[in-house]
């Protein structure tokens, strides 16, 4: 079996249902290319903690944590150790 990363998994989750299949790289600024909007963000939030199985605590809830799935990536990295 193949494994996908954390964020190539978010990656591909934010390219189909938030983006609109539009490619998104690792490291670009989901929030300055404004595919993050705030809603968008809760949709992602509530994706991740189905997804990983895990909580993300209010204090995460930092705009930097969002920047980009590479951030998003080591946000559950955090959150999960």
């Amino acid at each position: 079996t193949c494994t996908v990363s954390t964020g190539e998994q978010i990656r591909e989750y934010i390219q189909d249902e938030i983006a609109n299949g539009r490619a998104v790289s690792a490291e670009e600024s989901l929030l300055d290319a404004g595919i993050l909007d705030s809603l968008a963000v809760v949709k992602l939030i509530a994706y991740l903690e189905n997804e990983f199985d895990l909580e993300i605590p209010d204090s995460e809830f930092d705009p930097e944590n969002f920047e980009s799935v590479a951030s998003i990536a080591r946000l559950i990295d955090r959150v999960r150790s």
